[in-house]
């Protein structure tokens, strides 16, 4: 079981990056933009509730402190931008859409959480959750201290067994859908349904128009 609490006045941050191809074709992609983030939050000091990588797509959930949450991305995605427009001669866009949400409420924040950590399974990455290595799941349930996550939040609003309660939070829905597309659809919705929702709000320290789909944020 879990507690559902009002989050601080700075909400965390949803942040969901696509790419039409590919951005992370090679293990050192994905371990270049882990090394960024980990540099990032050195200098924002901003915290970094879970996270997950895939080929391309980027999903974050940030507590951003006192930097605005667009500084924060500019400042990995530029740097990711120049890496890989170089590596691979790539001219085009690296990211061709992205959006932030405010994530209002305990029960939003778990529940992106769970979107972002079942993001591989829910589009056949993996066959079972737990085995995808570019995501902060591994960490929050086997309790690595080796990563960049800050679980402290997130694991208390699980107060009793953490790391099986969690895991069961995550997992237990699974098997009432017919295959992890149908469950990512519904997922998905609710993420949706997130967004608008808090579209409706004037959340301080977060521009509207940020809010919205735009390109990523790639130049100085």
């Amino acid at each position: 079981m879990f507690h559902l609490t009002q989050l601080p006045d700075q909400p965390a941050i949803y942040y969901h990056a696509s790419a039409d191809q590919a951005v992370f074709l090679r293990r050192e992609d994905f371990q270049k933009y882990l090394k960024l983030l980990s540099g990032s939050k050195q200098k924002y000091s901003f915290q970094l509730l879970a996270y997950s990588l895939t080929t391309s797509d980027v999903h974050l959930l940030i507590e951003p402190g006192s930097f605005p949450p667009e500084k924060i991305i500019h400042f990995i995605h530029h740097q990711y931008a120049f890496y890989i427009k170089k590596k691979y001669g790539i001219s085009r866009p690296v990211f061709s859409d992205s959006r932030t949400l405010p994530v209002l409420n305990t029960r939003s924040c778990l529940e992106i959480c769970k979107y972002i950590h079942l993001f591989p399974f829910l589009t056949e990455r993996c066959s079972r959750p737990l085995l995808y290595r570019w995501n902060s799941y591994q960490a929050y349930i086997l309790n690595t201290s080796l990563d960049l996550t800050d679980k402290s939040l997130i694991y208390s609003y699980f107060p009793l067994e953490t790391q099986s309660s969690m895991q069961e939070f995550h997992e237990r829905e699974i098997s009432l859908f017919a295959s992890p597309v149908d469950m990512k659809s519904f997922l998905a919705a609710y993420v949706e349904t997130a967004f608008q929702f808090a579209l409706g709000f004037n959340t301080p320290g977060i521009s509207q128009t940020f809010l919205l789909s735009s390109p990523a944020p790639e130049r100085g």
